[in-house]
């Protein structure tokens, strides 16, 4: 070969090189988003809103087995999780938040990834609109709906890579991330698994895959599935934890969440729509920063419509993907049909709803794309300035950014050592964790109407066995929250109010709070 031609291919393969754009290029505007996502999300990290696992992860770290030794409704998938930081961090509110970090930054992150799979602008708007509509409700706080968004996302961008790749290894990984989120939200792990089975099936039916992928990807999910099962039979609680996370909540569950579809929707309308202090000016800004909660609550029905005009995108691969794991992550939201646990579900939505909107590419499409994203913009600034309205509260696992004093935790820590047992009732577990008190009974939370009475006399049996000193009761604004949260709860259960009758004949009350927390004392006769 002449050196002219030996010149002119080593030109001809700079210029390809220089043309092919390296990996920072071509993934410029994910770098972006993740920058810009972890900025926004990093404040939300101090502010404490409640602490309702915490202390289940960390019976967790001292040897507990989840069932057995402390009883959730959920799955244990969210306690291994957050075991799994604080055992690297420190079984403290840092340790906790790195995890919580972890799952809110990589949910913002996979589902801006899931985006720019089918969306040719704005993938960044689902997630913008998921966490401007999910604030205040279970986020930002240790949840198994938080947790096992990020499984299931973390599972669908498996599923997509192994379409593009056919890599095997990319089934078992989705298998493995439907079998966690099985754990940890049950029935999202199992909708997700029958997703994305449908999915392949349709594949299947058109030729485009042979059975060889849908007998993996079973395996997978099935060995993942069978390994924890066998987990909990070596230790003794196979039938407590299918007891506590499928029978129990099956029969119980309705008779304290039953409320109307897109419950507290209208709460917030009226709280952004009134005027505060004779500011009537802000009232305007009411129906933009309300407009993510209605879309929220639309969002199936709209997305039904746009699919029947759409009918022929349906059959696209990846659409249809989409829209049936969306489909198991919203229907798996669906036993308590309020506001966030409706944004809980929406994430794929969202994602789907755009996609069909901007296919029209037209002035309305564009329009309405565009409102949008100022609502959902607006809201998550709305949000991000609220966290300059809190002040720092000590506790012993930190310092935690709240709206309102605490001084019942105060109280609680000039009367109590680390690891001496106090009770906590109904419904604010948070206190096992940031005293470092534990709790004597295996229950995280005590509501009436949901939990049985054997469990109410497991729970007293325990109070006595360990002679606990200090009760914190909920009573006044905080016990009416507690009805709001849960209107079941305040209705007298067929086996009466039994924890009340058993406190007041053991303990007195010793202080009270303008919050409603109430701080009981054991009586001197035991």
């Amino acid at each position: 070969m002449s050196s002219t031609s030996e010149s002119q291919t080593l030109t001809m393969d700079k210029s390809l090189s220089a043309k092919t754009p390296g990996w920072f290029q071509r993934n410029r505007s994910l770098l972006i988003f993740c920058a810009v996502s972890a900025i926004y999300v990093l404040p939300f990290m101090f502010f404490f809103q409640a602490a309702l696992l915490e202390s289940g992860a960390v019976r967790m770290l001292h040897g507990d087995v989840f069932a057995r030794n402390f009883v959730e409704d959920e799955g244990p998938g969210s306690f291994w999780w957050n075991a799994l930081f604080m055992r690297i961090f420190g079984a403290d509110f840092f340790g906790a938040r790195v995890c919580l970090f972890v799952s809110s930054w990589g949910t913002g992150i996979a589902l801006y990834c899931l985006g720019r799979q089918v969306l040719r602008q704005y993938a960044w708007l689902p997630p913008v609109t998921l966490v401007a509509a999910y604030f205040g409700g279970m986020w930002p706080l240790m949840s198994y709906h938080t947790d096992s968004n990020f499984f299931a996302l973390m599972g669908v961008i498996c599923v997509v890579l192994w379409f593009e790749r056919r890599q095997s290894v990319w089934l078992w990984a989705a298998g493995f991330l439907a079998a966690l989120t099985t754990y940890t939200l049950q029935p999202r792990g199992v909708y997700l698994y029958a997703a994305v089975m449908a999915w392949m099936i349709v594949l299947l039916w058109q030729k485009q895959i042979r059975v060889k992928p849908l007998l993996i990807f079973t395996a997978s999910y099935s060995v993942f599935m069978g390994v924890g099962l066998l987990y909990f039979w070596s230790q003794g609680a196979l039938w407590d934890m299918i007891y506590d996370n499928y029978i129990w909540p099956m029969t119980s569950y309705s008779t304290v969440n039953d409320v109307p579809y897109g419950w507290g929707t209208m709460q917030y309308w009226h709280e952004f729509t009134h005027t505060a202090n004779g500011l009537s000016v802000l009232a305007v800004f009411g129906p933009i920063l309300t407009g993510p909660y209605f879309l929220v609550d639309a969002l199936p029905f709209l997305l039904v419509a746009l699919a029947a005009l759409r009918w022929k995108d349906v059959l696209k691969p990846k659409i249809l993907l989409f829209l049936l794991c969306g489909g198991a992550l919203w229907f798996s939201e669906i036993h308590r049909k309020e506001l966030f646990h409706l944004a809980c579900g929406s994430p794929l939505f969202l994602v789907m709803l755009l996609y069909f909107v901007m296919e029209y590419r037209n002035k309305v499409s564009e329009i309405a794309v565009q409102l949008i994203a100022i609502c959902s913009v607006a809201l998550a600034l709305s949000n991000f300035l609220m966290m300059f309205g809190t002040h720092p509260v000590h506790t012993r696992v930190g310092t935690v950014w709240v709206y309102k004093n605490m001084p019942e935790l105060k109280y609680l820590e000039d009367h109590t050592n680390p690891g001496e047992y106090i009770f906590c009732f109904q419904y604010c577990p948070s206190y096992y964790f940031l005293d470092q008190n534990p709790d004597p009974t295996r229950f995280n939370l005590l509501t009436y109407g949901y939990y049985t009475k054997a469990q109410y006399q497991e729970a007293i049996r325990e109070i006595d066995e360990h002679q606990v000193k200090y009760v914190l009761w909920q009573g006044g604004a905080a016990l009416a929250e507690i009805h709001h949260l849960l209107p079941g709860s305040a209705k007298r259960p067929p086996y009466g109010f039994l924890m009340d009758d058993y406190l007041h004949s053991h303990y007195h009350e010793v202080k009270s709070f303008s919050n409603g927390m109430q701080i009981w004392e054991r009586n001197g006769d035991g």
